[in-house]
């Protein structure tokens, strides 16, 4: 009998994934194409979001220009050269290793490089959803996410950063060479790259680790010999103008940043009080963490763990970002259809799937209190690690101990 009731529980929760899914699609995907000229979209906006970011960078630096791409007066003047309209609060923040990746964009017109930046990260991402749990539902119900339809429709990154989040955890045991390789390419946003590595210490994983240092060292080199070494300088700088400028009061994006630090900054907290509290949610993630890499055996546990920790062991953290939690939900919901997911994964998977629900209320708080959530997720993954543990060893202990 308490099989079945977790197991019809579990076809609710599903149906609940999949109904939420279908109906936040419709709104995410329709800000994505033009439908009244070749750039704007239903709602009068240019079709793309802040994909219109890499692809005007991707232009610019085909026409030897990547040394502008951080400097705001060239960036805003070349979008104005391509969309004829004056677009003040996009700029480009990637290092040039990001460059190697975006550049190509720029040799087809808008409409056709935004079809491609949408639609190959979605199969990508399809095909590593289904690898990792060969289970057709979490497959589509992960491409039918609020997360992903969000994350698309803003013409963001938060796709292919799930991607490469799950070819890591495909190649990690295996092929750890490989997962040290995939795990090079989050420098493309170097703040969200400091999880991994703390893994693989943990697991003493050296050769993946040794990979990780080398392939990113490749980029680097390979990036500087392309743009020339100043574009170090040229990135340098447009980093400490935008931290400057993302890290102060006047910031719009609150509503729009999960992290304890930009929480606390819009509440009034003094400033030097809130950095304080960053750097111990920081430190306390890493170690949760840790813990959680030594001492999970259960794999959706430790995916949860990388997942959270990605997004709390930086303060600079977007909502698109928290697409890589999508992995985790993914590999949990062949559980949570058979009726034997924990209870309260299952509590935590529906939360953070709901999340751009919320969007118009964080909007109108001018804040977003998402990182409670995720920290809170971490400390129930930590404990649950652990606790799981220990029953496992009692009973090895007692099978090996004599009568």
């Amino acid at each position: 009998m308490r099989q079945s009731a977790g197991r019809l529980m579990g076809i609710a929760v599903i149906i609940t994934l999949a109904a939420s899914g279908i109906i936040y699609s419709r709104y995410g995907y329709s800000m994505l194409f033009p439908v009244d000229s070749p750039f704007i979209n239903h709602n009068g906006d240019i079709a793309g979001g802040d994909f219109l970011v890499f692809y005007n960078a991707a232009v610019m630096t085909l026409k030897g220009a990547a040394g502008s791409v951080w400097d705001h007066a060239a960036f805003d003047a070349h979008l104005f050269k391509i969309y004829g309209q004056r677009i003040t609060q996009l700029h480009f923040f990637n290092p040039p290793i990001a460059l190697l990746m975006w550049t190509p964009l720029g040799l087809l017109s808008h409409s056709y490089a935004l079809l491609l930046w949408t639609a190959l990260p979605l199969i990508a991402l399809a095909w590593c959803i289904f690898r990792l749990t060969n289970h057709w539902p979490a497959t589509v119900l992960t491409l039918l996410a609020p997360l992903t339809a969000y994350t698309a429709g803003a013409g963001q990154t938060g796709i292919v950063f799930s991607v490469l989040l799950a070819v890591f955890i495909l190649t990690y045991e295996r092929h750890p060479g490989r997962a040290g390789g995939v795990a090079s390419l989050f420098v493309i946003k170097p703040h969200l790259a400091f999880a991994i590595p703390l893994c693989l210490l943990v697991d003493q994983n050296w050769r993946a680790l040794g990979v990780m240092v080398l392939c990113t060292a490749v980029l680097c080199t390979v990036a500087s010999a392309l743009f020339g070494y100043q574009i170090w300088v040229s990135f340098l700088s447009g980093v400490q103008y935008h931290s400057a400028e993302f890290f102060s009061v006047a910031n719009p994006s609150f509503d729009r940043t999960p992290s304890a630090l930009m929480l606390l900054l819009r509440l009034g907290i003094n400033e030097t009080l809130a950095w304080g509290v960053q750097v111990l949610v920081s430190l306390a993630s890493a170690c949760m963490l840790m813990l959680i890499w030594r001492s999970a055996e259960d794999p959706v546990h430790r995916a949860f763990g990388l997942a959270l920790a990605v997004c709390l062991l930086t303060p600079k953290v977007l909502h698109y970002d928290a697409m890589v939690l999508l992995v985790p939900i993914a590999m949990l919901i062949p559980r949570i259809e058979r009726g034997t997911a924990d209870f309260s994964f299952t509590l935590l998977a529906l939360a953070l799937w709901c999340l751009p629900y919320f969007e118009p209320v964080f909007k109108a708080w001018g804040f977003h209190p998402g990182g409670l959530l995720l920290f809170a997720g971490l400390v129930l993954t930590s404990c649950k690690s652990v606790g799981f543990r220990e029953p496992r060893r009692a009973a090895v202990a007692s099978h090996h101990t004599p009568n």
